[in-house]
């Protein structure tokens, strides 16, 4: 797609470079990705002595002698925290596109500490934020610049530098993160104008080099797929729901704030019902009950939490009313209860009567609904948890501390 509009009659050498560029036939010669960075940093900022490369997946730091001549370089572990990857997933989670995430933290008050060397360090650090009310604005800041912190501390391990410094890489567009590194190193950065086409150019500078022709036919440019006669290609991933107990709610729908609502019986216009509400203040996503005296469920509420539990609750107010005007019936709130990561936040905010750990809640809904229940397994969208009962009572409870592999944002 990329080469289909373009004169390749006038070009004389061509090279590739990047992780993705193994597994694809019909290019040209592969160059290492630090040689490619070194070469195109050359062209934009032949002064350079260090260059600091932060892509989607990785990242570098390239040390240069005093005539340009590589000396050696450092790269990141096999976590991708510190990478562009790692900051789009948290933009998504403050409901902001990445492309405007450095504007967004430009444009904050204050700037809080986000620990940033582990994914799942992060996203419970930007909860606590939340709860603490800080509005997403800052905390994209305090992510900028925690990145910037531990990409830094990561690869230089102490160390000293001297020398001027360019940042390239996709990441480098980001100001507040170039800012973040200014701030670590003490020294200024410059960044060329196309920070993210540097290894690329690098690449056709190693190609002239080297004397690769140009050998590029586009329509032969296909992946490899040939290992041992295996083919390696994959079908497109599906979502498939699995089969889950079906009920037929009377009324379900979904509003026109992505709140997913379900009445789940008939009521004749007029009927008052007397509710006790339930809101659970995820990570991942916000979900509210209404129950009435009996103790049955009268509706069920479902949004994304987008990193504003404060407005993701407004939007499943804002729904309760709404059904209540489009059935022509009343809920009378009798009391309010709330669980999850924003309970506290939320409880404070909507007066509500009881703040429960989302242990004890799970434990009081298991045994509600089955009293002989003595294992309870929750997956969530940043917790694991495997919780044991005896008698409706928890007596052991575990969780996942520090990776977030096997929850709901890693599946994400």
């Amino acid at each position: 797609m990329l080469l289909a509009g373009m004169d390749l009659d006038r070009a004389e050498f061509a090279g590739c470079t990047g992780s993705g560029a193994e597994g694809i036939n019909g290019l040209p010669r592969v160059f290492d990705p630090v040689v490619a960075i070194v070469d195109g940093t050359r062209l934009s900022v032949p002064e350079a002595r260090n260059i600091l490369y932060i892509g989607a997946g990785s990242y570098h730091l390239v040390r240069l002698g005093p005539g340009g001549e590589y000396q050696r370089h450092t790269s990141n572990s096999a976590c991708a925290s510190g990478t562009g990857a790692f900051l789009d997933q948290q933009a998504y989670r403050l409901n902001f596109r990445p492309e405007e995430l450095s504007a967004k933290a430009e444009s904050c008050q204050s700037c809080p500490g986000v620990a940033t060397r582990c994914s799942v360090f992060a996203k419970t650090d930007m909860i606590h934020l939340q709860q603490d009310g800080f509005p997403p604005e800052d905390i994209a800041a305090g992510l900028c610049r925690g990145l910037a912190r531990s990409t830094v501390d990561a690869l230089l391990k102490g160390q000293r530098i001297s020398g001027q410094v360019a940042a390239v890489g996709g990441v480098s567009r980001n100001r507040a993160v170039v800012r973040g590194v200014e701030d670590q190193l003490g020294v200024p950065v410059l960044v060329p104008e196309r920070p993210e086409h540097v290894a690329a150019a690098g690449a056709a500078v190693a190609a002239r080099r080297a004397g690769e022709r140009m050998s590029i036919v586009p329509d032969k440019i296909t992946a490899r797929a040939e290992r041992a006669g295996v083919h390696t290609l994959r079908r497109p991933l599906r979502l498939e729901l699995s089969d889950y107990p079906e009920f037929a709610p009377a009324v379900s729908y979904v509003d026109g704030n992505d709140t997913e609502v379900c009445l789940l019986s008939h009521h004749q216009p007029g009927t008052e019902l007397r509710v006790v509400l339930g809101i659970d203040i995820g990570s991942t996503s916000t979900k509210c009950t209404l129950v009435d005296e009996e103790k049955m469920m009268v509706a069920l509420l479902y949004r994304k939490t987008a990193g504003d539990p404060i407005g993701a609750t407004r939007h499943l107010f804002t729904a309760i009313l709404e059904l209540a005007e489009k059935r022509g019936i009343h809920f009378e709130i009798l009391a309010a209860g709330t669980t999850g990561s924003g309970r506290k936040l939320i409880g404070r905010i909507l007066g509500a009567e009881i703040e429960r750990d989302e242990i004890t809640a799970h434990a009081v809904a298991a045994t509600f609904l089955d009293p002989g229940v003595d294992t309870i397994l929750e997956i969530g969208g940043q917790d694991a948890k495997f919780t044991q009962l005896e008698n409706g009572v928890v007596y052991n409870s575990v969780m996942n501390y520090v990776c977030a592999a096997g929850t709901g944002s890693f599946i994400e």
